[in-house]
């Protein structure tokens, strides 16, 4: 997200907000953060999701889920690309397992958002 900020001079400078890694984060709230990250990315449909893009197309069951109808029934994705190529899903394991959850990066907000429950977790200690 790139905001426009207007200055009295009338010049256009544009903002780009700051970006944190997952390391801008301590203790316990990385530790739950990276931990609720990584529960996402090994569901099974993140799973899915991801080994569709690694194999670069997707299967032809996700058809129906599309927000605007499904394909033509002379589309090649209905009846050629029915499962995954071989190997794909093996790879994607393995991408999964190199990931670093460090790349991921947050807006700052995000870590204002993260002061606000480390004031509250306190509160309870």
């Amino acid at each position: 997200m790139v905001a426009s900020i207007h200055h009295s001079d009338r010049r256009n400078v544009e903002w780009k907000p700051r970006r944190l890694s997952l390391e801008g984060f301590e203790g316990k709230h990385r530790d739950d953060l990276e931990r609720a990250i990584r529960n996402v990315l090994s569901t099974e449909i993140a799973e899915t999701t991801f080994a569709q893009v690694v194999d670069g197309l997707p299967v032809a069951s996700v058809d129906g889920d599309r927000c605007h109808g499904h394909l033509s029934g002379l589309h090649p994705l209905r009846d050629k690309h029915v499962d995954l190529c071989p190997g794909v899903l093996e790879r994607t394991k393995q991408l999964y397992d190199e990931f670093d959850v460090n790349l991921i990066t947050f807006e700052a907000k995000a870590s204002a958002a993260r002061d606000l429950l480390v004031a509250a977790d306190r509160r309870w200690d």
